[in-house]
């Protein structure tokens, strides 16, 4: 299994800002993705980045998601939750032709359960990236900003996920607590996706 065969959703946006990342991440930073639903961007990113990046998956998995996208429901529908099918789906995939990297990536994998804000606060480590995908309603999103923008190293970089008009309150979150972010407008037919940046002083 590659990263594209697990259920979930991307946009071409989101998969060129993974590229970026990747590429400048190093060995012994730290990427944390808040929104993992069953881990398709995150198995993206261990894809792409270097052996020796971590990459830590933050999300509650209260509820299993795609009940209304057919492709998705129709591979997490059996029994399970949403953490078991997560954990199974990256446990299966390929990140790596050689073998031995492969098991470097998956061994710095970590999925943490729980509430992004007390995640974020738990943490006793800064961070070098986070990219923001979690609930898409205006407080939530503040919420966010303000836990992972703290726990950020200074040049570091917070980004999301879905800033666009279906989500009104993405943008307007990012607009008041984030001066000088970037937009990068979704080019997914329907106006789906898109997503913004912010580098820490």
């Amino acid at each position: 299994m590659i990263w594209s065969d697990i259920p979930g959703w991307t946009c071409p946006r989101l998969l060129e800002l993974y590229d970026e990342l990747a590429a400048t991440l190093q060995p012994g930073q730290i990427f944390v993705e808040v929104g993992v639903a069953y881990g398709k961007s995150l198995a993206y990113m261990a894809t792409k980045a270097a052996p020796g990046v971590q990459i830590i998956g933050v999300d509650s998995w209260l509820v299993k998601m795609g009940r209304n996208t057919h492709d998705v429901w129709r591979q997490v529908s059996g029994p399970g939750d949403a953490l078991t099918w997560t954990e199974s789906f990256l446990a299966g995939a390929c990140f790596a032709e050689n073998d031995l990297e492969d098991d470097a990536r998956h061994d710095r994998i970590e999925l943490c359960r729980g509430n992004s804000p007390d995640v974020a606060r738990a943490l006793d480590f800064e961070v070098d990236a986070v990219f923001l995908d979690g609930s898409h309603e205006y407080a939530a999103v503040k919420r966010d900003i303000e836990s992972w923008r703290y726990r950020l190293k200074p040049g570091g970089i917070l980004a999301g996920h879905d800033i666009n008009d279906h989500y009104p309150g993405v943008e307007q979150a990012v607009r008041e607590m984030l001066p000088g972010y970037e937009k990068r407008a979704a080019v997914e037919a329907g106006g789906w996706g898109g997503v913004w940046t912010w580098r820490k002083p």
